[in-house]
């Protein structure tokens, strides 16, 4: 490595320092070599540290996109898939399959659910008696008295299962409102008639 001296201000310049052909001290152009006058401190060969540091950060950029499934922020939405009968006979049990879905903003199907929330109104109970719910829940709550199921995982390919006795006779209104963590809330509504 080549030791330069200033001509104007005696500071002791390298050839690898980042300012040359500059002085680092007063900043004139140190001339005491041909190839010093023409490199210019813009055309130096940039080093490999800079190149693995600037490979790294793409990589890094490419791994943090991959990683979000859809912008950060904005809900999804939820579909049901209900199956059920729509007419019971009082004294039988009602069962109900609810299938359930994410749909992201560009149409294509989300696979795992979290924080999944399956709750009935207020009014199940005094229409309804609750016989079972599979699979089991994860947590078993009330929110403003309504029965709630809590999964913390949910599959795209699962079923929730939930059968119902009915109490008395006639028309009865059955919703089901579901819920995960990051998706605007959905509610079924079936009316079903009890013979």
């Amino acid at each position: 490595m080549k030791k330069i001296v200033c001509p104007q201000c005696g500071t002791i310049n390298l050839e690898k320092f980042v300012t040359f052909p500059h002085c680092a001290g007063c900043s004139a152009l140190l001339t005491t070599s041909r190839e010093a006058g023409r490199v210019s401190i813009w055309r130096r060969p940039l080093r490999a540290g800079f190149w693995a540091s600037l490979v790294g950060l793409a990589l890094a950029g490419v791994v943090a996109l991959s990683f979000s499934d859809s912008q950060p922020g904005e809900p999804q939405r939820l579909i049901v898939y209900p199956q059920l009968s729509r007419h019971v006979r009082l004294g039988e049990v009602l069962a109900c399959q609810m299938g359930l879905e994410s749909v992201r903003g560009d149409g294509r199907e989300a696979g795992l659910l979290r924080e999944v929330s399956w709750q009935l109104p207020r009014s199940v109970e005094r229409d309804w008696r609750v016989v079972s719910v599979s699979p089991a829940p994860d947590a078993q709550a009330r929110r403003v008295g309504k029965p709630m199921w809590i999964y913390h995982r949910w599959a795209a390919e699962e079923r929730w299962s939930l059968r119902l006795q009915p109490r008395s006779a006639g028309r009865r209104v059955l919703a089901i409102t579901a819920g995960a963590s990051g998706h605007f809330p959905v509610q079924w509504r079936a009316v079903i008639t009890v013979r």
